[in-house]
Parts: structure tokens; sequence; C-alpha cells
């Protein structure tokens, strides 16, 4: 599958539900997608708000220049042009991004900045944490956490956010 069609099928559901198609939102919720199996092939690492991937920005940039997206620099969010060229995508897989999406309002609490920012460094200390062959707690997250945001975020907020988080993890 083109990765496009993924992204294009991500931004209906988001769209659907309500959730806002700013930048923050689509990386966090790709890379939520990506963590649990539903893949397009784009490779994150930690950035400034958290898991980026500047793969999938070049692609929404693409998408942008070919009048796919539309970018409203003012609010940082992406409004959706002209898709037609893209199939929908199968009704597996539109039903396992519907019921990711509600999880993962679900885990951030909300699709306000803050909230979606904490939600995916949370997640991605917990995938580094996994992938080191360490066992994942609320307090090793935490830590990996401070380490990379230093005191952005209230311990209690990263806990909650992790409690949130832990029984959807495909690995711990």
């Amino acid at each position: 599958m083109d990765p496009r069609e993924l992204i294009v099928g991500v931004l209906q559901a988001l769209q659907k539900r309500g959730a806002p198609l700013t930048k923050i939102m689509i990386h966090k919720f790709m890379y939520y997608l990506d963590v649990m199996g539903v893949r397009a092939g784009f490779h994150f690492e930690p950035y400034t708000y958290g898991p980026f991937s500047f793969d999938l920005a070049r692609t929404l940039n693409t998408m942008v220049f070919w009048d796919e997206l539309q970018l409203q620099e003012s609010k940082n969010a992406y409004e959706i042009q002209d898709v037609s060229k893209y199939p929908p995508l199968e009704r597996t897989i539109g039903t396992r991004i519907d019921e990711h999406l509600k999880t993962f309002h679900e885990i951030a609490g909300s699709f306000g900045f803050e909230d979606l920012e904490c939600a995916g460094t949370t997640l991605y200390c917990s995938e580094s944490l996994a992938s080191q062959g360490a066992s994942i707690s609320a307090r090793k997250v935490e830590k990996e956490f401070k380490a990379w945001k230093g005191e952005k975020y209230p311990t209690e907020k990263i806990r909650k956010t992790f409690e949130r988080l832990k029984p959807h993890l495909p690995f711990s």
C-alpha cells in the first residue's frame, strides 16, 4: 500500500471523529499506529515535541504540493483537498484505525497539544525500554521521559498517561 493511502485514511478518520488535523496529531497518531502494527513505513525518532518522522513530514509536504492537502499555517493544521485518486482503505484497516483512534484518545486524555506530546513521548519511552530488553514500569518510563523532556511535564501526568497506555502496549 502506498503510504499516502494510509495517511488519507487516517486524516479522514481524524476528521470524522472531530480530531484536529494538526501536525502533532498526525505524527503522534501515525506513530501510535506504527507501534500497534498498522505501518506505513515511516521512521520515527525523538524530537522536540516527542516522536517525529521526517519521512512523514516530507510526504505531507508533497501532498500539499500536489494540492491533495492544504496547510493552514496559522493553525499548523492540514485541510483535505483532492484525495480522490486514493482508493478507500480496506474495511479491516479502516476499522482498526477507528478503534486505535478511540484508544489513543483515551490514552492521551484529549487531542490537545500537550496531551498528544505527553502520550507520544510516553509511548516512545516505553518502546525504547522494550527494545533494550528492559522491563517497562511507570518509574522507568518516567525516568526516560524526564531525561528527554526535563521537568516540562509533572510526574503525575506522565504516570497517569503511562497507566492508560500500559494495557495497550504490544510489548511489556
